[in-house]
């Protein structure tokens, strides 16, 4: 009883860590909790730690450790009726594999994540979920399916009232008209997202759509736009770049 309360306070500690990016930190924690619960026998508890772990080899893009783990924590919550966090597990998933260029696998990861979402109906991670799609076949130049996804995700983001989900979505119908040379509707989209990113203070997606936009305008022959949304790309960018070496 003891250590199983010992090496849940440590489990503690590295979620702590790992909330704070301290990285090292908890994965310390997080490896000295999960050889207890592993040899204990405590599966449900070495689940937990092993699919942080794997988020964290995710962020810290590395790839191939981050699958292993996150593979085993499929296999487990497949095996044990887990299904919303095996929802989860899929996501990351395909994030990995999306990163990884394996593309094919990254759109199955996401398939099998979507259709939980919608059993289970939760209207935001489906939402979500045909955003991280679109945004996989924007990666593959396949405009069309991107945008048919984008706008499923778009109604729903909608619904479920994410402001900024639905500005990222609107940003990826953005990026899919300008690959198709559509510049008006593409502008008419970054517009939005623009907007809305700017009703958030989200200054980094701030910066991106400004680098994006002007292009979009130099297309339609609008010079004076597309050199204003550079230039306020520049100097957003050099703000940011400021604040974070005073941090």
């Amino acid at each position: 009883g003891d250590s199983i309360k010992i090496f849940g306070t440590i489990t503690n500690l590295g979620s702590v860590y790992q909330r704070d990016f301290q990285s090292d930190s908890a994965m310390s924690n997080y490896f000295k909790a999960l050889s207890f619960f592993e040899r204990s026998g405590n599966d449900r508890n070495a689940d937990f730690i092993r699919n942080n772990i794997g988020v964290i080899y995710l962020e810290m893009r590395n790839y191939p450790k981050a699958l292993d783990i996150l593979n085993q924590v499929a296999t487990y919550r497949k095996t044990n009726g887990d299904e919303y966090n095996l929802a989860m597990t899929y996501t990351n998933l395909g994030n990995i594999h999306k990163n990884l260029k394996a593309y094919e696998e990254s759109e199955n990861a996401y398939l099998e994540a979507l259709k939980i979402f919608q059993e289970y109906e939760d209207v935001y991670y489906s939402a979500t979920t045909y955003n991280n799609l679109a945004t996989l076949y924007n990666t593959q130049k396949k405009s069309r399916q991107a945008i048919e996804y984008a706008l499923e995700g778009l109604d729903l983001a909608q619904k479920a009232g994410a402001d900024y989900d639905y500005a990222l979505i609107e940003s990826n119908l953005a990026q899919s008209y300008t690959d198709l040379r559509d510049y008006p509707k593409s502008r008419s989209y970054y517009i939005s997202a623009l907007r809305h990113f700017e009703e958030q203070n989200a200054e980094d997606d701030i910066a991106s759509m400004c680098l994006l936009m002007s292009p979009v305008y130099a297309a339609l022959q609008i010079p004076d736009s597309a050199a204003f949304y550079t230039e306020s790309y520049v100097n957003l960018n050099r703000k940011l770049a400021e604040q974070e070496i005073q941090q």
